[in-house]
């Protein structure tokens, strides 16, 4: 006689372990909704699978809980090492314990709604959403997905960063390295420990460094003013649009602009290039070995050295220059306002000190791209997207990698076509994206050279419907400073802009129309979401 409780079992388990495609092991299954407490101890495995939906409370004694469902427990224990594997969406309200590992894999979402770390691993590959201040101090960390911070982002120790991080809060980097290989955004950035940027890191705010040395090998950009203490390397670009002061050692050998004023009270090596918006004063000691643009007012208090032999360096300066103390080396001062002189000369010039007469080799700061883009477009063919791109010439051209993003901020791979290595010529390139969907999609372009490095293009926004009826796009969104809005030109002639009380603010903001586009400044306008509405589409726009 058959046991039909044992058979029914049986069957249970077997689709349960058939509806599993990651987690293994399982002691408790849940394939349902569940709110029922459950205790793991050591050994022990809770599944929810792909089905499932856990909303109770979970006691951790050790043991592992892996999620491809939904679990938002309302209460989570953690009273020793325990571990996490995360493969659907799921929510985390408590401490995360010494010891415990935690693993948000590609394509999970994890809402961290609890306390902070006390040790322990977290690895995030998918995208991690954290509503609190996040201290990583004596945490393990390694980011390759999409961190969302609101609040402060503390590190204390060794972290490399391979994705994106957007942090509404200021970042404050004290002991170990932090490496940077991905993409940050971040209200401000203090450091006091070492700090790499290999990749791009984009400021609202300041830029500090207490302590330390900071090192930017790519694009850094600070918003509001930058302040050093310590010592900061710049190789490649660093843009700073309010005011710097330098209390440390800067050596730059790439390109350095200061939107604001400059005062110099310690030490300055320039190999390249430093472009200033404001008045620059020096109070101690600059090596100038290139090139220093000040568009405004020019102090010298301390010394300033060029190079030692010809071919000389030089400091343009707009407006009034002024030397108070000492100007040696092979240095030229180039004086528009007083061609040929100083406007004020209360130092000591050196024999090879010249006004004006000497020409060094300048970095012009404009990156020389690989490849010139003659024409990138796409269009709609047979509910898919064709992407055309033509290039005017190409130099150690590899590979395009088509990029394709939903919203215009994050991006994935849909393709890949090889390039020409090196060309003079007009060649043309095309892609099918034989993806579905319905909406707003972005593409871009990615040129890779042969050694590595790469480029950008500027972003293209298509609109595909069950009635190819084209409306608008808006890209990138958010945005701190400047959107694009593609679409229809009886569209974008009706658009006006609200505020979220409701207020029309079209006057205020400043509009450039172009052929299918206009391009609308944000800058003037406080964080937050403001709608942007036409004839037929309502869309809100974020202000970061």
């Amino acid at each position: 006689m058959i046991n039909t409780k044992l058979l029914i079992t049986l069957i249970t388990i077997l689709i349960n372990f058939n509806t599993f495609s990651q987690c293994v092991g399982c002691t408790f299954v849940i394939s349902g909704n569940d709110a029922s407490p459950y205790t793991l101890n050591s050994g022990d495995v809770m599944c929810i699978t792909s089905t499932g939906n856990y909303t109770g409370t979970i006691n951790f004694n050790g043991g592992t809980l892996c999620n491809e469902g939904i679990c938002n427990p309302d209460v989570m224990n953690l009273f020793t090492a325990s571990v996490f594997d995360n493969y659907g969406t799921a929510s985390m309200p408590s401490v995360f314990l010494s010891l415990s590992t935690f693993t948000n894999y590609t394509g999970a979402i994890l809402n961290w709604t609890g306390g902070g770390f006390f040790g322990g691993t977290l690895v995030n590959n998918g995208t991690l959403n954290y509503t609190l201040n996040m201290n990583l101090s004596g945490t393990a960390f390694t980011n390759t997905g999409t961190l969302n911070v609101a609040g402060l982002f503390v590190t204390n120790g060794n972290y490399i960063n391979d994705g994106i991080i957007n942090i509404t809060g200021t970042h404050h980097s004290s002991t170990g390295t932090y490496t940077n290989n991905g993409t940050i955004t971040v209200a401000s950035v203090e450091t006091s420990n070492t700090y790499i940027n290999n990749g791009m890191v984009t400021a609202v705010g300041d830029f500090i460094i207490h302590a330390g040395t900071a090192t930017n090998n790519s694009y850094f950009t600070a918003s509001g003013n930058f302040t050093s203490s310590a010592t900061l390397n710049n190789t490649y670009v660093l843009t700073i649009n309010g005011n710097a002061s330098n209390n440390g050692t800067i050596n730059n050998s790439g390109c350095m602009g200061v939107g604001g004023t400059f005062l110099n009270g310690s030490i300055i090596n320039n190999d390249e290039r430093i472009d200033i918006g404001g008045d620059f004063t020096n109070f101690v000691t600059i090596n100038n070995n290139s090139y220093i643009n000040a568009q405004a007012n020019f102090v010298n208090s301390g010394t300033i050295t060029g190079t030692a032999s010809l071919p000389c360096s030089r400091i343009d300066v707009v407006n009034l220059s002024t030397n108070n103390t000492t100007l040696n080396g092979f240095l030229d001062i180039n004086d528009f306002s007083t061609p040929g002189a100083l406007d004020l000369q209360l130092g000591t010039l050196g024999p090879n000190v010249t006004f004006g007469v000497c020409s060094p080799v300048i970095q012009t700061c404009l990156l020389i791209l690989p490849v010139e883009l003659f024409l990138f477009d796409v269009k709609p063919q047979n509910e898919q997207v064709l992407v055309q791109w033509t290039t005017s010439s190409e130099t150690n051209t590899d590979y395009f990698v088509i990029e394709q993003s939903m919203e215009g901020v994050d991006w994935r791979e849909v393709g890949k076509v090889n390039g020409a290595g090196s060309s003079t010529s007009l060649l043309n390139y095309e892609f099918l994206d034989k993806s579905t969907f319905s909406g707003v999609r972005y593409y871009r372009l990615k040129q890779v050279d042969f050694d590595g490095e790469y480029t950008y293009s500027e972003i293209r926004a298509i609109n595909i419907d069950g009635s190819q009826n084209v409306q608008i796009a808006i890209y990138p969104n958010p945005s701190k400073e400047f959107v694009t809005i593609d679409g229809d030109k009886e569209e974008l002639n009706s658009l006006r802009l609200y505020n979220m009380y409701g207020q029309d603010i079209t006057a205020k903001i400043m509009f450039v129309k172009k052929t299918k586009s206009i391009e609308i400044n944000l800058s003037s306008l406080q964080s937050g979401v403001y709608i942007a509405r036409t004839k037929n589409t309502v869309n809100k726009i974020y202000k970061l």
